[in-house]
């Protein structure tokens, strides 16, 4: 009987074994930006508790593969080329990606998103999912871009009081109030006063003459992606935006030497809102404070107050303005992977908010500490005590933001560290959302046409080039100059390149 049981024991022993689940190897990539010792990427608490909570329940061991930021691209096409890429790679290069996916390089992830990607799909939304479908089926899956407003305008609203000038709300009241900076100069500036900081034409202006347009119209539009101005000189419009620019510079509210300035040089800019001498200006999102300049205007013209403005109104009365698309990165399998299944698995289970917070984190009283607003307050930690030593945002790779449950609390999270009696809470909450409100995202043609990549290039410079002469012109003489340089434009590439994007964006988009 004894030896019977033994028996029975060992047999039971060998199926539980056999039954055992394999277990699988899932190689994730993740930037390598130089900052930390090495093995902490691999290892440190983030990696080890993913591994914990996510492989093990899953009897999947992960493995991080690092890969240098400043040369990603050509990395993963090294890797792709050797068959040796990570079973999770990604991108910011849609180009690349669209590339691998016509050309049969990346898994097919519609049935694997369809049957365990629910969350997944439901946190990114069908806008951001679509850029990742290729001939109708997820070749890639987008990360979600939280926050998609670029371009902003502000102006001095100190100077405005002095001069019993309303905040602007139209075109017109803007323009109103530049000449007025121009002619009473309250800032006492003198020689040195930019009624205007822009260096030509704000895009925000430019849009705001563009004539009211369709998705298809846009993807006729020449520029890095599709829909930012100064680049192409044949949007319906863009005759009356530049002589509305050639009129700022005529009547002296525009810097003196802005065509001189080097081009994504904002050097000039920087220095003249920091000491003052700027009345409005149109640029990158909370610009004074993304750029550090508000301790030099605070040394400099503490009396200076800025305030956000959204007054370029077009013919239809709204203020359209040239916006992010709706994603971040691009997630994919390369073909030769096995596990496209686990993959989607991995970002279904990321795709959690709880998930998500700890990922970037760490744990609420140990790592963070919540605010009255709910917001996510770092502990200042060193050493062995710091949970993510790289970056917080590289490994949440289905997110460009942070995890919020509303848009108003991810901006208050990011810009938290701005806020003070002069700009409360509710300034940065305004000037997002005046960024965002009518905002006009790229056309994405998932095969652009050959002729964009031999001669995009060349056009845009072109362009721009073109249009610093016409806004610099002599205003008598800017109508024949446009026609002139209009007609050459379109005749060295720019009617062939736009007519052959609105073929493109007609065939990927029939019905």
């Amino acid at each position: 009987m004894k030896r019977l049981v033994l028996v029975i024991a060992a047999i039971t022993l060998l199926l539980a074994v056999g039954c055992a689940p394999k277990e699988r190897t899932l190689r994730i990539e993740i930037f390598d930006r130089g900052n930390v010792q090495p093995g902490v990427l691999e290892n440190g608490p983030p990696a080890q508790w993913i591994q914990k909570a996510f492989g093990d329940p899953n009897h999947v061991k992960i493995e991080w593969v690092p890969v240098p930021r400043p040369k990603e691209v050509e990395k993963l096409q090294l890797m792709m080329a050797a068959g040796d890429a990570p079973d999770l790679c990604f991108t910011y290069d849609a180009v690349l990606v669209a590339k691998y996916a016509n050309e049969g390089g990346l898994a097919d992830l519609t049935k694997s998103l369809a049957r365990d990607g629910k969350t997944l799909s439901s946190f990114i939304g069908k806008d951001a999912l679509d850029y990742g479908v290729f001939n109708g089926k997820q070749y890639a899956i987008p990360g979600k871009r939280q926050l998609l407003g670029i371009s902003g305008t502000w102006i001095r609203k100190d100077w405005l009081d002095k001069l019993g000038l309303p905040v602007p709300k139209t075109r017109d009241e803007w323009l109103n109030a530049v000449r007025m900076f121009k002619a009473k100069d309250p800032g006492k500036c003198g020689a040195n006063l930019m009624a205007v900081g822009d260096t030509g034409l704000s895009w925000n202006i430019a849009y705001s003459f563009y004539e009211p347009n369709t998705e298809r119209d846009r993807a006729g539009w020449v520029g890095p992606t599709s829909t930012k101005a100064f680049h192409d000189m044949a949007i319906p419009g863009t005759k009356e935006a530049l002589k509305f620019g050639n009129m700022l510079n005529a009547e002296g509210l525009l810097p003196k030497d802005w065509a001189l300035w080097p081009k994504n040089d904002m050097l000039n800019l920087q220095a003249a809102i920091s000491k003052g001498y700027v009345g409005t200006f149109t640029n990158n999102l909370a610009y004074p404070w993304f750029y550090n300049l508000m301790p030099a205007i605070q040394k400099n013209c503490p009396e200076c107050e800025w305030v956000p403005i959204d007054p370029f109104t077009n013919s239809e009365g709204k203020t359209p303005k040239y916006v992010y698309s709706p994603i971040g990165i691009f997630n994919m399998v390369p073909a030769s992977s096995k596990n496209a299944d686990l993959v989607v698995k991995y970002l279904n289970w990321m795709a959690d908010l709880k998930n998500m917070t700890k990922i970037m984190f760490g744990d609420e009283g140990t790592h963070y500490d919540l605010d009255a607003n709910g917001l996510i307050v770092p502990r200042k930690l060193s050493g062995d005590q710091v949970w993510e030593a790289g970056n917080i945002l590289d490994r949440v790779i289905i997110l460009n933001g942070r995890p919020y449950d509303s848009i108003d609390k991810a901006i208050m999270a990011q810009t938290a560290s701005w806020v003070d009696a002069k700009y409360p809470a509710q300034v940065f909450l305004d000037h997002y959302k005046m960024v965002q409100k009518d905002g006009v995202p790229p056309v994405r043609l998932a095969s652009p046409p050959d002729s964009l990549s031999k001669q995009g290039a060349m056009l845009m410079d072109k362009a721009e080039e073109m249009m610093k002469q016409l806004i610099a012109a002599k205003p008598a003489e800017f109508d024949a100059m446009f026609d002139k340089m209009q007609k050459e434009w379109l005749d060295m590439g720019g009617a062939q390149v736009k007519a052959d994007m609105l073929a493109v964006y007609d065939k990927e988009h029939k019905k």
